[in-house]
C-alpha cells in the first residue's frame, strides 16, 4: 500500500506539473493505474503466499524462503505466475479508489472519519467487483511448474467447475475483507496525510 500511495502521489504531481494542471482527471487515472502496475511487481510475494496457504503444499513447502528456493527450480517466470490478474486488479482498483475517494494527490486533505468511511465503502465495492480477478489469480498461482494458463481460460474453468453458491459466499467474504483492509488503509492515509500535509 505504501508503494501505491507513494507512487500515485509522485506520478500525479509530475503529470499535473507537465500538463500545467490541465487534464487532472486523466492524470489521476494514469497515475493510479501506473501505481497499480508498479505495485504488481510484488507478485512473487502473493505467489508464495498462495502456495503456502494451499493444503496440498503443507507437507512439501516449509516456509517462505524454502518456497522461494523451490520456485527457483522452475525459473524466474514461475515467480510471476498470475501477474496478469494482479496487474489488472491493482490498476483498475487504484483508478476506482482514487477517483471515488476524490484523492487528488497530496494537496487534498481528508479527515480520519472520511478516510474510514470511503475506505470501507470503496473497499467493499472493490472486493466484490474484483473477486473474479482473485479467483483467477489463486487458481493460477496454486500450481508449480507446467503449462501457464491465461486469465480468461482459467476464469471459464473455475466458473464451470464450482457452484454459483460457492462464488457468492467467496464474493461476500472478499467484499468484507476489502472493507476491513481498505477501511484501515483509508484511515491511516487520512491520518498521516492530515499530519504531514497541513
Amino acid at each position: 500500500m505504501t508503494l501505491m500511495f507513494g507512487f500515485y502521489n509522485l506520478l500525479l504531481q509530475k503529470l499535473d506539473k507537465l500538463s500545467q494542471g490541465r487534464h487532472h482527471m486523466a492524470n489521476q487515472a494514469l497515475a493510479a493505474s501506473s501505481a497499480g502496475l508498479i505495485e504488481s511487481i510484488l507478485c512473487p510475494f502473493e505467489r508464495i503466499q498462495v502456495l503456502l496457504q494451499d493444503r496440498a503444499n503443507h507437507s512439501r513447502l516449509r516456509n517462505t524462503l524454502h518456497t522461494a528456493l523451490v520456485l527457483r527450480r522452475f525459473g524466474v517466470k514461475e515467480y510471476f505466475r498470475g501477474w496478469t490478474s494482479i496487474a489488472a486488479r491493482n490498476s483498475l482498483g487504484n483508478v476506482i479508489y482514487f477517483t471515488f475517494t476524490g484523492r487528488g494527490g497530496v494537496s487534498v486533505q481528508k479527515s480520519v472519519p472520511s478516510g474510514l468511511f470511503y475506505g470501507v465503502l470503496v473497499g467493499g465495492i472493490l472486493g466484490v467487483l474484483f473477486y473474479p480477478f482473485d479467483l483467477v489469480r489463486i487458481r493460477t498461482q496454486k500450481f508449480m511448474g507446467g503449462r501457464f494458463y491465461g486469465p480468461f481460460s482459467t476464469f471459464i474453468y473455475v466458473w464451470n467447475k464450482h457452484a454459483l453458491a460457492v462464488h457468492g459466499m467467496g464474493c461476500f467474504l472478499n467484499g468484507l475483507r476489502g472493507m476491513l483492509s481498505w477501511g484501515m488503509v483509508g484511515t491511516a492515509y487520512a491520518f498521516i496525510g492530515s499530519r504531514i500535509f497541513q
